[in-house]
């Protein structure tokens, strides 16, 4: 395979994105007008919340198999094991500070992401 027929190859996907991103630009501008504001909004809401993890999933289904889930075992239970701990500092906090009623949740979701983050930095300097 030449060069050239690499580049295409390569160039195809990008080319496709950009062809469907021109359209969608182009319908969009405001003497066409094809939708009006409200379904442009829940247009954006469908590809946000639906189309995209949709494509995520997909994505996965494709590359996740029996031998990589044995064989990456531990991160479900890392994952899990990290929030709990997250959690419970969290809940320790909210107690000695005696965050208000409408932060509490707050405090126990940053605690519990925010340690989960660290263990994935922590991680990633490991390997």
């Amino acid at each position: 395979m030449g060069l050239l027929d690499l580049f295409c190859v390569a160039s195809m996907p990008v080319l496709k994105v950009l062809l469907i991103t021109a359209l969608g630009s182009f319908l969009a501008l405001e003497h066409i007008d094809v939708l009006g504001e409200n379904a442009k909004k829940q247009l954006n809401r469908v590809v946000f919340f639906v189309f995209n993890p949709a494509l995520v999933g997909s994505n996965l289904a494709n590359t996740v198999t029996l031998e990589s889930i044995k064989l990456l075992w531990y991160m479900p239970f890392n994952v899990l094991l990290t929030f709990i701990i997250g959690s419970a500092l969290g809940w320790i906090l909210v107690k000695i500070t005696r965050a208000p009623q409408h932060l509490k949740g707050l405090v126990l979701g940053s605690c519990a992401a925010g340690r989960y983050i660290y263990n994935l930095r922590y991680a990633r300097v490991l390997v």
